[in-house]
C-alpha cells in the first residue's frame, strides 16, 4: 500500500475536513446528553457567615438541584446527602454581591456517568454588612390596671442597658429594647420580677442571658378636689365689735385620690383673724387656710377678705345685761 498517497487524500482539503470531524463529536455529545433524563429535587441552603460580615437581605431557605443522567441511573437520584451551601464567611468589606452557590454530592451520585448538575439560583444577590456591638436602654413594659387610687409612678430596669449585636445600620438605629411585659393588676405596692428583653430583629444578637429585673413603683394617685362658696370663719373678733355681714372662697387642694375623697373641711378650715382689729372700720383681713398635713392648697379665689366692723351699741350691751339677769 503506498502511504503517500494516503496521507495526502487524508490531508486533503482538511479545514473542511476538521469542521465536520467537530460538528459530528458536537453532535454526538449533543445528543447523548439530550436523550438524558432529568430529575430536580428541593435541597436545603445552608448558610455560613461566621466572618465580620453579615447578611441583611432575605436568603432563600432552600434551592432546586438538577440532576441529568440516564435512564438506568435516574431512579437513584433523591435529595438524600445533596448539600448546598452558601458561604459568606470570606468575604471583608461592605456592599452588595452575588455569591456563588456551591452543590456537594453524595458518593453514590458522584460514580454516576453521564452526571450533569445545575442549581438554581446558581448566585444569590446579598447585602454585607459588618458586624458592630452597641449599649442600648432597657425600656420595661407594664400591661393591667391598678386598683382605684393608686398608679405605677414608674417603671425601671437592672440593668438599664444590654450589649447587643449585629449588622450595623440595624445595630446603629436601635435606640432601647422593650421587656416582656409586667402585669399590674391588684397591685398597690412597689414589686420587682425578672423579665425578658426582647429582641426586635432575628439578625440582632443579645449579648448575655438578656433577662432584667423589672421594678414597678406602684403609688396613690394625685388628684384635685374643689369648693365653692366655703365661708370664711372670724376669730378673735373683740366682744363689742361686730362683722355685718358673711363672707365665702372658692378654694382648691391636692392630694391622695383616696384621701381627697374622704374629706370635708371643717368651718374653721378658711378663717380670718381679727385679734389685731380694735375698733370700727374697714380692714383687709389676710385668709388663714388650714389643712390635714397631706394635702396642698392648689388656688383660693382670695387671699385678703374686705371686712367691714362696726361697734356694739352701748343699749345693746345693757339690754343683753338686763335679759341674762332676768333668766337668772
Amino acid at each position: 500500500m503506498n502511504i503517500k498517497p494516503f496521507l495526502e487524500k487524508l490531508t486533503e482539503n482538511w479545514p473542511a475536513k476538521a469542521i465536520c470531524l467537530v460538528a459530528a463529536c458536537f453532535l454526538c455529545i449533543f445528543n447523548q446528553y439530550s436523550s438524558l433524563e432529568q430529575r430536580s429535587v428541593p435541597v436545603s441552603l445552608d448558610v455560613t457567615q461566621d466572618g465580620e460580615m453579615i447578611c441583611t437581605t432575605h436568603i432563600p431557605s432552600s434551592v432546586s438541584v438538577t440532576i441529568k443522567t440516564s435512564s438506568e441511573n435516574i431512579g437513584h437520584v433523591s435529595p438524600d446527602g445533596i448539600v448546598a451551601k452558601l458561604d459568606l464567611s470570606y468575604y471583608a468589606e461592605e456592599g452588595n454581591f452575588d455569591a456563588p452557590v456551591f452543590v456537594e454530592l453524595p458518593a453514590n451520585l458522584k460514580v454516576l456517568d453521564p452526571l450533569q448538575v445545575t442549581v438554581i439560583p446558581e448566585n444569590i444577590r446579598v447585602h454585607l454588612e459588618r458586624n458592630v456591638a452597641k449599649s442600648v436602654k432597657v425600656a420595661p413594659k407594664s400591661v393591667g390596671e391598678v386598683p382605684y387610687g393608686y398608679t405605677v409612678e414608674s417603671l425601671s430596669s437592672e440593668p438599664g442597658y444590654i450589649e447587643i449585636y449585629g449588622p450595623r445600620s440595624l445595630v446603629e438605629s436601635l435606640k432601647f429594647l422593650p421587656t416582656e411585659e409586667i402585669v399590674v393588676d391588684d397591685r398597690t405596692a412597689t414589686f420587682s420580677e425578672t423579665r425578658k428583653v426582647m429582641n426586635l430583629d432575628r439578625l440582632v444578637k443579645i449579648i448575655g442571658e438578656g433577662e432584667v429585673s423589672v421594678t414597678a413603683e406602684i403609688g396613690y394617685q394625685q388628684g384635685v378636689k374643689s369648693f365653692e362658696r366655703f365661708p370664711v370663719s372670724l376669730s378673735n373678733l373683740a366682744e363689742n365689735l361686730k362683722a355685718d355681714s358673711s363672707y365665702y372662697v372658692d378654694f382648691s387642694i391636692s392630694g391622695s385620690q383616696l384621701n381627697l375623697d374622704e374629706y370635708e373641711p371643717r368651718p374653721y378650715t378658711i378663717s380670718a383673724n381679727l385679734e389685731s382689729v380694735v375698733q370700727a372700720g374697714e380692714y383687709d383681713v389676710p385668709i388663714t387656710v388650714l389643712l390635714p398635713q397631706h394635702f396642698k392648697l392648689e388656688s383660693i379665689s382670695l387671699e385678703t377678705v374686705k371686712i367691714l366692723v362696726s361697734e356694739i351699741p352701748v343699749q345693746e350691751e345693757e339690754n343683753s345685761e338686763a335679759e341674762v339677769g332676768s333668766e337668772e
